[in-house]
């Protein structure tokens, strides 16, 4: 049971000057590649328990690292 999963900002998000680069958020949190407007990756989970908690997990790594961006 593996989670994947995506982010990417809007076009006109992406057009607009500003700091946020997604792929660099997968990339320090070593869960995947991308580039300045998308990005995406995949975690190896053992079992859906551990699915869900790497999922809230990660989803809360992610937020924090596009705020500070």
């Amino acid at each position: 049971t593996n989670l994947s999963f995506s982010l990417s900002l809007s076009i006109k998000t992406n057009n607009m000057p500003n700091n946020k680069h997604c792929g660099k958020i997968m990339q320090q949190l070593n869960a995947g590649d991308g580039h300045a407007g998308a990005a995406a990756g995949t975690m190896k989970c053992n079992n859906k328990d551990e699915m869900l908690k790497t999922k809230k997990d990660l989803l809360t790594k992610i937020f924090n690292q596009f705020s500070k961006q």
